[in-house]
């Protein structure tokens, strides 16, 4: 049992926590497991190669899906003071970053990872656009790599995800686009899986027009091939790639990467 008062799971203590640090600052923090390639891209290695989706929940206050697992609120909320316990004694970095740049879609991010996991917010910073900590969050998540057991569970009423005994860090990015995909569900939307691209081309009356289009498809079936593909289009034809992960479709039919 945690001997702290329980608190909002949104509300993070710690003995430190360093903010609105730069890309640069941050891959400085992270300098001690990089290895760099010849065209001076960092790389790093990870204890953990892939997400924990087996060890991933809900909590049981919205409805699940068919591959999902509910949690009770009850056992979250002691994890929570577990976790809120630990992190009294642990120096973070808090990483602030905006999914997306339309203002029809203000969807502010929050990252808290230990400071020697800096590479975890290093790579997440450099995946999303800027924001800073004056924002307040819509979602935020919680790493402690070094928990003893992993264990990752999210709230989408709430907006938190806590990533506990896993260092990989597409646990950051998952956890994100999974609240946003939720977020635009609530609105009336859907989020989806899928990449999405415009094609300039030539129309039958010889004027230059853009296309929209989506690509739907399981992990693995040819969504990136398609979505990166120039379909061998000349100038002033052009494929011009806006996202190949996920798109949140609104009910009136705009997209957004």
């Amino acid at each position: 049992m945690s001997t702290v008062e329980t608190i909002s799971p949104r509300t993070i203590r710690a003995r430190s926590i360093l903010k609105d640090l730069s890309g640069e600052e941050l891959r400085s923090l992270a300098r001690e497991g990089e290895k760099t390639t010849e065209y001076g891209s960092p790389v790093y290695a990870t204890r953990i190669k892939n997400r924990s989706a087996k060890k991933t929940y809900v909590v049981a206050d919205v409805p699940v899906g068919v591959m999902q697992q509910s949690m009770e609120p009850g056992r979250a909320a002691e994890k929570i003071r577990e976790v809120q316990d630990a992190l009294a004694r642990i120096d973070l970095i808090q990483v602030d970053r905006r999914m997306g740049m339309s203002p029809e879609v203000p969807l502010h991010c929050r990252l808290f990872v230990p400071k020697e996991y800096a590479r975890i917010a290093y790579m997440w910073h450099n995946m999303l656009f800027p924001s800073d900590s004056t924002q307040e969050p819509d979602f935020i998540s919680v790493y402690v790599p070094d928990w003893p057991e992993t264990l990752i569970f999210l709230d989408v009423n709430q907006g938190y995800t806590y990533i506990l005994g896993t260092d990989y860090p597409g646990e950051a990015k998952k956890s994100m686009l999974r609240q946003a995909m939720y977020w635009m569900k609530r609105r009336g939307g859907l989020g989806l899986h899928a990449g999405s691209k415009i094609l300039r081309v030539t129309g039958p009356d010889g004027k230059l027009r853009d296309v929209g289009f989506l690509l739907f498809g399981l992990s693995g079936t040819g969504k990136t091939t398609l979505t990166l593909h120039d379909h061998g289009l000349q100038p002033p034809e052009a494929a011009i790639i806006k996202q190949d992960d996920v798109v949140l479709l609104t009910r009136d039919g705009q997209a957004f990467g």
